[in-house]
């Protein structure tokens, strides 16, 4: 898939999904004329993407506490979230590609873990204060990677743990499941789950006294 380059399709367009993974980008043409017309009257020069993060955030922060009041404000509030939905798109895929490959106990793939995280959207953008200085993609990688972990927890889907600790947890059926899904044989499979029985037999059982550590 290809990364956006210019800067009005950053805040007017949104990845398309196929097969799981994130195929292409499809243009809003609504969000698209009214970045256009934000940008021919304002050019910015440095770090234009940067610049137009902030604005539509404190666009969207200012309109939001008048939106009760005035109809105006509430189509401004639209209007920046939708540029700021966009603009934080592959963030979001990027975040939910490396969810789906380290918990691979869960059932969730990419575009599962994509729509956990951008749904909550909105309190990304109430948690984030451009006065601090913080840049609003970094802030929003480490607050959707927080979500999706946090999702899949309280389903008990994955053990946010250490490798040992999964290892002592998953049972053969499903270890045994994993490496098939990931094109191996019966017959290929088998030194791995005789190490993974080694391993219960030897180590799982046995723990520090006063750790929660398993023995190594």
């Amino acid at each position: 898939m290809r990364a956006r380059s210019d800067l009005v399709e950053h805040f007017s367009s949104f990845l398309q999904f196929e097969a799981d993974r994130a195929s292409g980008w499809v243009n809003d043409r609504r969000l698209q004329k009214n970045m256009q017309r934000c940008c021919k009257q304002t050019a910015i020069s440095v770090e234009p993407e940067k610049y137009w993060a902030l604005h539509w955030h404190k666009l969207w922060e200012s309109a939001g506490d008048s939106a009760k009041t005035a109809s105006a404000s509430s189509i401004q509030t639209q209007f920046a979230q939708s540029h700021l939905h966009a603009n934080l798109q592959e963030t979001c895929n990027w975040v939910a590609y490396k969810a789906s490959t380290r918990f691979a106990s869960t059932q969730h793939g990419i575009s599962d873990c994509f729509q956990i995280a951008i749904a909550q959207l909105d309190k990304v953008l109430k948690g984030f204060n451009s006065d601090q200085g913080f840049d609003l993609k970094n802030y929003a990688s480490t607050t959707f990677r927080s979500f999706i972990r946090d999702y899949l927890r309280q389903r008990r889907e994955v053990d946010i743990c250490t490798d040992w600790s999964l290892l002592r947890k998953v049972s053969q059926k499903r270890l045994t499941a994993a490496l098939s899904r990931q094109g191996m044989t019966a017959k290929g499979t088998e030194p791995y789950v005789l190490a993974w029985q080694t391993y219960q037999l030897v180590y799982a059982p046995a723990k520090q006294a006063g750790s929660r550590q398993q023995r190594r």
